[in-house]
């Protein structure tokens, strides 16, 4: 998969509190300042195209008013490669405890991260930061000794109202003695895996175009649970045995064509055995309402696999020979395209 990185502009740092008492604040009034480059690591959609929502990003910045956080965690150029999350009394740097960035808008081929304070490296030789990144901004953060902070995960009945999740990782950055302002390179990666339907059909005499008017997806109860900001993995807060689901529609009321077209996108938590069942409900060219069960898990069918950061596809084709309940070969890191005919 392709990755992008976004020119952005300098930015200025909106300080903010955390609660952990192993971690300290060090106040930096010399040193170099911090201006940062940011993008979104394209990876998560196999095509980049307009969004029907706008809760998933497809681009590689981010919309205007979106919220970033980003901790900066005080080193030397010696140690910032070894430093991490793990280690006892670390100390973050004046301004970047879980500081809260806001995004203006995508103008000339920069973006623009707006802050109130100006974030600077310690005000020593050898100085350098640890940086870690994480998106949507919470300050609903909690903090284990000896372990990255966690951030809420939730998956909510529409596509709309879900976040798409998003982590840069660790990054080291040493500053130079002669430099006055160090550029600060982030690439932000998808935390969720995403679920996409296409739909087409081989026939192209219909007198009146079929509807795919509603598409299903009933997935195990584990579709809540908290985020490590410096992986991305999520850990769900129900187990993924439970026999209590949650189900999600999205209601795209799409016509079938000849042309391959995305109907709906589904975000959820990465997991092996987290999709249930599939269900469709169309309208045929003679206008009678069916039903299609196109995927039950119960049935014994391998496990739809849904894989951190991936898109898995699933393409619909409409045929008037076929009549069937289809199952579904599991794909590897969102790579394989399998399609399904339904009549």
């Amino acid at each position: 998969m392709n990755k992008y990185i976004l020119g952005i502009l300098p930015m200025l740092l909106l300080a903010s509190c955390s609660e952990e008492a192993d971690i300290k604040n060090i106040d930096s009034n010399k040193g170099v300042e911090i201006t940062f480059t940011s993008g979104v690591n394209a990876n998560m959609s196999l095509e980049i195209d307009k969004a029907k929502s706008r809760s998933i990003i497809e681009n590689t910045y981010f919309s205007a008013g979106e919220q970033i956080g980003i901790y900066g965690i005080k080193s030397t150029a010696d140690e910032m490669n070894l430093l991490d999350w793990t280690k006892e009394n670390i100390v973050m740097q004046e301004y970047l405890d879980n500081a809260q960035y806001e995004a203006k808008a995508f103008a000339n081929g920069s973006q623009l991260l707006k802050q109130n304070a100006t974030p600077k490296f310690p005000d020593e030789s050898g100085a350098a930061l640890v940086f870690y990144a994480y998106y949507p901004y919470t300050a609903n953060v909690s903090y284990t000794a000896g372990s990255a902070p966690i951030i809420p995960v939730e998956i909510q009945s529409t596509v709309e109202a879900t976040p798409d999740y998003m982590y840069t990782g660790k990054e080291p950055v040493a500053a130079g003695v002669a430099e006055k302002s160090v550029d600060v390179p982030l690439t932000f990666n998808h935390a969720l895996g995403r679920l996409d339907f296409y739909i087409k059909t081989m026939v192209d005499d219909f007198t009146t175009a079929p509807i795919l008017n509603k598409i299903t997806v009933t997935t195990v109860e584990g579709q809540k649970g908290s985020m490590d900001i410096s992986t991305g993995d999520i850990t769900t807060d129900k187990s993924l045995e439970t026999t209590a689901t949650n189900v999600f529609e999205d209601s795209p009321n799409t016509n079938i064509t000849v042309t391959s077209t995305l109907a709906s996108k589904f975000m959820f938590i990465p997991a092996v055995d987290a999709i249930q069942k599939i269900e469709l409900a169309l309208t045929n060219e003679n206008g009678t309402p069916t039903e299609y069960t196109l995927y039950d898990k119960s049935t014994g069918a391998e496990a739809i696999k849904l894989v951190k950061g991936k898109t898995t596809k699933i393409t619909i084709n409409y045929t008037r020979t076929v009549n069937m309940t289809a199952t579904v070969e599991t794909w590897v890191d969102g790579e394989n395209d399998k399609e399904i005919d339904i009549n």
